[in-house]
């Protein structure tokens, strides 16, 4: 594939070039001393840019592994005029695809946050929403410089938004647990916690409202953001949620251990420790690059080191489905693309299958790969053939074309990865009578891709003006109906920040955005043209939150023991006619030998 930039993005990057002016340094004074960021005129707007933080201690040395802590006070100004290292991964070049990320190295002194806003509050004395944007990258990539700093400020911080982004740490030094309170897990969830709690401190300095924060993310940042809004760690600290194509609720996204994969460290080192203290004594004592050298135990769609359940006065003291029935909520909009999977499925394609002529024999497969796997599933044999029934037997009727049974597929994968665990979180939140915005991206875009889907992503590519290094790019350029959806959505989540509903009375939109309620799940189409719908992807609501999971509840067990039972009196009614007619048969010669021994008696007297 062509690494090629977009049409689009090169005029948009060119043109707020060429309008870029720096005025002058700027400083301000955070709780732990001051810092130093850079003023910017751009297109008349003035914007204050400080990047690089600390909202917390840098995690090395014997605070590895542990929680974060509250960063020491300096004396001076501090230089918050770069973005600081991203924290710890492995650099993939596939995944690196983000504008920034190849300026930026790794390190484990990484814990920082980036704050834009917009004019300087002493001039104007007002205060603006806040939003705080948490990166994805399944828990293993990514960092708070991915999203361009100009989409930021032309995005959301011109419509007068404080915006945040920051780092959190990732794989084993995020995740890693040993299932105790040597290594309880979940630093990298604690890392986004003093990420927020650093905001409410700071947010009146940077002019934004403490008492108005919008916690966003996208993919696993989503699922973050939605982890933090059930969890009573995070009480308090933002007002709002927005899930971008991730939820609690997504399948992999909370594990119940991560016991395994932490003691593989053990032999990995030759630690030959006895104890969790001895393990953790030893791998603070590996370097940083032999940590994220591991192999993973089961190679599978699931990630090992994600967030876990890590009990009472954790971070989540109960998996997350339990916590949705009484924690405290927020507002929240919730959303994911037309077509979740449909970049996944077209590199299977190319890597493994050919859709071009798939048969019902490769669906039947990729529907047990699918449900088989899955650890939350209690009874993977009968949810796997009623998947099958779902989106594989139904759709082979000769008539059909074979796209159909291809776009079937397609949903199998984007209802249960993504539409279904929306859709349930949002029946969730609507029974707390609390309002629940649904979103479907659904606008195809002219300049990004070869293929007519709205993927996994897309959503992130057109809010955030990122390029898509990853895909081919055609010719013919339209970039005036991409430009008017990165304005409309970007003025819907402003107006979620600003006023808590997504359309106002004065934003001038000729639709609006209502809630969405459980009978009907309606939802806002994000085109050029947005319009309200109804049935936010039935289907996969349907199958996997009502069928699957009656499925799921059958209990196999009492039905394997009604079944031998029901042998065993088969067996017994078997046995009780043999006896019984054994018994007739001896009785019927006991008295034949009766009969025969009486008469030959007789016999003898008359003789």
């Amino acid at each position: 594939m062509r690494w090629l930039l977009s049409p689009f993005i090169l005029w948009w990057h060119s043109h707020l070039a060429t309008s870029t002016r720096h005025i002058s340094p700027f400083e301000l004074t955070v709780n732990s001393g001051a810092i130093r960021g850079e003023r910017l005129l751009i297109d008349g707007q003035d914007y204050t840019v400080f990047k690089g933080i600390p909202f917390a201690m840098p995690p090395v040395g014997y605070l590895r592994f542990q929680m974060p802590k509250e960063p020491a006070k300096w004396r001076g100004v501090m230089n918050a005029t770069q973005y600081s290292a991203m924290c710890m991964q492995n650099l993939d070049e596939n995944d690196a695809g983000e504008p920034e990320r190849y300026v930026a190295h790794v390190s484990e002194d990484c814990l920082y946050l980036n704050v834009f806003s917009p004019t300087p509050y002493q001039y104007t004395n007002d205060t603006y929403p806040v939003i705080v944007f948490i990166h994805g990258g399944r828990f293993q990539t990514g960092s708070g410089s991915d999203i361009p700093q100009r989409a930021i400020l032309s995005n959301f911080v011109s419509r007068k938004i404080v915006f945040v982004t920051f780092n959190y740490r990732l794989g084993p030094l995020g995740f890693a647990s040993t299932g105790d309170s040597v290594l309880p897990g979940n630093i990298g969830l604690w890392d986004q916690i003093w990420a927020l709690k650093w905001v409410k401190a700071n947010a009146e300095v940077f002019g934004g409202d403490p008492s108005n924060i919008l916690l966003m993310g996208h993919g696993t940042g989503a699922a973050s953001a939605s982890l933090l809004a059930l969890s009573p760690r995070a009480e308090g600290l933002f007002q709002k949620v927005l899930l971008m194509s991730g939820s609690a609720l997504q399948p992999g996204v909370v594990r119940n251990t991560q016991v395994n994969a932490t003691w593989n460290m053990n032999d990995r080192f030759g630690c030959r420790a006895f104890n969790s203290s001895e393990l953790l004594d030893c791998a603070r004592k590996r370097s940083k690059e032999e940590i994220f050298q591991y192999k993973r135990l089961h190679y599978d769609d699931y990630e090992e080191f994600v967030p876990i359940i890590d009990g009472v006065g954790g971070v989540l003291p109960e998996p997350p489905e339990q916590l949705t029935l009484h924690r405290r909520k927020t507002p929240i909009v919730i959303g994911t693309t037309k077509d979740e999977s449909s970049l996944r499925i077209l590199l299977l394609n190319e890597k493994e299958l050919n859709f071009s002529s798939i048969t019902w024999e490769h669906g039947e497969k990729l529907a047990e790969n699918l449900t088989m796997s899955y650890k939350q599933f209690q009874n993977h044999r009968l949810i796997s053939q009623g998947c099958k029934s779902e989106y594989v037997w139904t759709q082979v009727d000769p008539s059909f074309p074979e796209s159909v049974l291809f776009n079937s597929l397609l949903k199998m994968y984007s209802h249960f990865w993504y539409d279904a665990p929306a859709s349930q979180l949002a029946t969730y939140y609507l029974k707390h009578d609390l309002p629940v915005y649904l979103y479907s991206f659904d606008h195809i875009s002219e300049n990004f891709y070869d293929i007519d889907r709205a993927f996994h992503g897309v959503d992130k590519l057109h809010i955030f003006n990122v390029t898509p290094r990853f895909l081919n790019k055609r010719k013919d350029m339209n970039w005036q109906l991409d430009q008017r959806v990165v304005e409309i959505f970007s003025e819907l989540v402003a107006n979620f920040a600003l006023y808590g509903t997504p359309t106002h009375e004065n934003d001038g939109f000729s639709f609006n955005w209502t809630t969405t309620t459980a009978k009907e799940l309606s939802y806002l189409s994000i085109t050029d043209s947005p319009s309200m719908q109804v049935g936010y992807r039935w289907q996969g609501h349907v199958f996997w939150n009502w069928y699957a999971r009656s499925l799921d509840a059958v209990d196999v067990g009492n039905i394997q023991r009604i079944a031998q039972l029901d042998r065993d009196v088969g067996n017994w009614q078997f046995a009780t006619a043999m006896l019984s007619f054994c018994s007739l048969f001896f009785f019927a010669i006991l008295v034949g030998l009766a009969c025969y021994c009486t008469r030959k008696e007789s016999d003898e007297d008359e003789l």
